[in-house]
């Protein structure tokens, strides 16, 4: 569907929407009060007047009066001896619920109209093409429905809170879940909204080709980098390590990972500012760079040993090998031969090949210089 047709609501055109919309604003609102209202509990005077409940209960007792508010007759005192109480005391009031019903009626005709379309459009086009008049009641549609606690129905009709409760509630484990309803709220919610939780909950589904949605590594990082501009730190990570590795639709692109793990580095990020000195460390998507490399191996030093975040275990074995060659080296950093191992040790024991490997070759340099000095000693002694 194009940008342009999606502005067009089916709706907007549509006669019989229009009528009930209309017929509601016309009939079946109170007309005293602050705001409109709609007569979701109608109560009737003995004038024939219908009212909100609430509204013509404060105008008879809290404000004191003792007249129809429309017409201005005054009410008869209204006693219960004899006859069944009235919800208003010494006033004679009656419940009209057949004016409640058929109100229900047409919410319900307005509700499902919107539903199914709800998905494909933003109801927010509505309140700029329709008469305000109309477009009010909507309003009111969606408030009545948050009172009812009917939280699908106040999303249906445009509420943003209830769309994001929609979906957390039917993504997550539970007895309501329902993902594949959740993704399509994610969907209007990342679309019209820019909502981030949304967006995160669509690049899982690409991530994993959950609910239908096709394996896409590219549409995944599209998101991630999305979010990324719009200032969450973790997707730049995340749009790094994606360019870095690459997949099945995505190209393996240093240079992008790089300049993402460097975006995260200045703003503070422990894992982009790890990944940003292994790039500057080994040159990859850039020049070598061992002196920023080393001034961030040294900031991070302690917290380079003490994270126990699994999806940083890689970068961080990297980085202590190479810290601790850089130490051991004196190569960029002051030279400190007894911390630089133990960063090679550390590295080492998480699995690092090149560490370990560097350990098995300095240990046979250490046996050769330890047997060559005892084969120098022991001809010391033979010629003595």
């Amino acid at each position: 569907m194009s940008t342009e047709a999606e502005n067009i609501h089916p709706l907007i055109n549509d006669k019989l929407f229009q009528y009930l919309l209309k017929e509601i604003k016309q009939h079946y609102l109170c007309l005293i009060g602050d705001d409109e209202e709609l007569l979701t509990d109608p109560v009737g005077l003995e004038t024939g007047q219908i009212y909100q409940y609430d509204n013509i209960n404060r105008w008879l007792t809290s404000e004191n009066r003792n007249s129809c508010p429309n017409s201005g007759v005054q009410l008869n005192a209204y006693s219960t001896r004899g006859s069944s109480p009235s919800r208003i005391s010494g006033v004679l009031v009656y419940n009209v619920t057949c004016i409640k019903n058929t109100l229900l009626e047409k919410i319900k005709k307005i509700t499902d109209m919107l539903e199914e379309y709800v998905f494909d459009y933003d109801i927010r086009t509505l309140e700029s093409n329709l008469e305000m008049d109309c477009y009010s009641i909507i309003r009111l549609i969606k408030g009545y429905k948050k009172e009812e606690e009917d939280w699908e129905g106040a999303a249906i009709f445009g509420d943003k809170g209830c769309m994001e409760q929609q979906m957390k509630k039917l993504y997550h484990d539970g007895p309501n879940q329902d993902k594949q309803k959740a993704l399509r709220w994610a969907e209007i919610l990342a679309r019209h909204y820019n909502n981030t939780d949304a967006k995160y909950n669509l690049a899982r589904a690409y991530s994993d080709g959950d609910c239908g949605y096709p394996e896409d590594i590219n549409k995944v990082t599209e998101i991630y980098e999305d979010l990324a501009q719009d200032g969450e730190i973790a997707c730049m990570y995340k749009a790094g390590i994606n360019y870095e590795e690459g997949g099945a639709n995505l190209q393996i692109d240093h240079e992008k990972a790089h300049n993402w793990f460097k975006t995260g580095y200045c703003r503070g990020d422990f894992g982009c500012s790890v990944k940003f000195a292994n790039c500057c460390h080994n040159g990859i998507g850039c020049g070598v760079d061992k002196q920023t490399a080393g001034g961030i191996y040294t900031a991070f030093s302690n917290m380079m040993m003490e994270n126990r975040t699994e999806r940083l275990k890689k970068p961080l074995r990297e980085a202590c090998y190479n810290y601790g060659m850089m130490l051991v080296n004196g190569d960029q950093v002051e030279q400190d031969w007894e911390n630089g191992m133990k960063y090679i040790k550390y590295a080492e024991k998480n699995g690092y090949e090149k560490a370990k490997k560097k350990l098995e070759r300095m240990l046979r340099a250490w046996r050769e210089d330890e047997e060559e000095s005892n084969e120098e000693n022991e001809q010391e002694n033979d010629e003595e």
